[in-house]
């Protein structure tokens, strides 16, 4: 097993470990050491020793560091660069870090790769322009089709498409077309762009209105062969398909945030009492609701909570 050190200036490395555990859960092998503005090479040295004891577990050890020449890097590489475990990178970005922790095989040029390709300049005018022009809704014709019907895996998200459906549910569930069903979203040309900018080259997005969204699920051809991750954003979403008669079979609850009147079920889940007979109601017609922020979390079964 491989363990990764970030270290860095002031807080930077225990902040940036919060934000890979909001993508992956819990995660043992991850350490951080913060050098502080009172502190010099030596305090770095204590804090790398009681390390040590944890470390010795490791065969393969990669070391991010904030900032090539920065004391903390200087400090890491001069004592453990004679340490054939150890590798180096500097310039510690969170992309990388989350495509190492989620990719323990790959090369430190890979993940140097994914650093470096993950600086994007969002006003950029061209990358605008092929956002607004994309035709994203790619459908099978009749003549493509064949037998094998769709994998369809739904998730109720306020966020749509960020870090932790990108790097960790497309991969592990394999998905090649997210489909986003909003009624508020499909007429937000700037929410569609922000969703389009989000979604990965690889990946077909089509955002739908729930009459269409309905519409095509219920046909046999559209998503012929397909592996779907759906992503409503608001439950009351829910509420509009049940009046079409549709239900999915299995919805992950992943991510309603806390806003006025709502209560607190689980660390990201927050219902309004009308938002808990929804889904108390769709329950009853058959739907399975279960709580899991990322795969590497435990499945819980969230109709037990309602009770």
């Amino acid at each position: 097993m491989k363990a990764f050190i970030l270290v860095g200036h002031g807080k930077l490395p225990k902040a940036m470990i919060q934000s890979v555990k909001m993508m992956t859960g819990d995660i043992p092998n991850l350490y951080s050491i913060c050098l502080m503005p009172e502190e010099g090479t030596d305090q770095l040295k204590i804090k790398m020793k009681k390390l040590k004891t944890e470390l010795a577990l490791y065969k393969e050890i990669l070391v991010f560091a904030d900032l090539f020449g920065g004391t903390p890097a200087n400090t890491l590489f001069q004592t453990y660069q004679k340490d054939s475990r150890f590798s180096f990178i500097t310039g510690m970005n969170f992309p990388m870090v989350l495509m190492a922790v989620l990719t323990p095989n790959a090369s430190k040029e890979e993940i140097i790769l994914v650093g470096q390709t993950g600086i994007k300049d969002l006003q950029a005018k061209e990358q605008v322009k092929d956002l607004e022009s994309t035709n994203s809704e790619i459908l099978i014709t009749k003549k493509e089709s064949k037998a094998k019907q769709s994998t369809i895996h739904v998730r109720i998200d306020s966020r749509g498409i960020h870090g932790q459906v990108t790097t960790a549910w497309l991969p592990y569930l394999q998905v090649n077309r997210i489909v986003v069903i909003d009624d508020l979203a499909i007429n937000n040309p700037t929410q569609k762009i922000a969703l389009k900018m989000a979604c990965p080259e690889q990946v077909k997005l089509s955002i739908l209105s729930t009459d269409t969204a309905v519409k095509r699920f219920r046909d046999d051809v559209s998503y012929k062969n397909e592996n779907i991750l759906v992503l409503i954003l608001r439950v009351e979403t829910l509420k509009e398909i049940d009046k079409k008669d549709f239900i999915f079979k299995e919805i992950n609850l992943g991510n309603v945030p806390a806003r006025k009147d709502t209560r607190k079920y689980r660390q990201t889940i927050h219902l309004t009492d009308r938002e808990r007979e929804i889904i108390k109601k769709i329950i009853t017609k058959g739907t399975k609701f279960t709580a899991q922020m990322v795969p590497n979390d435990a499945i819980v079964d969230f109709d037990e909570y309602l009770d």
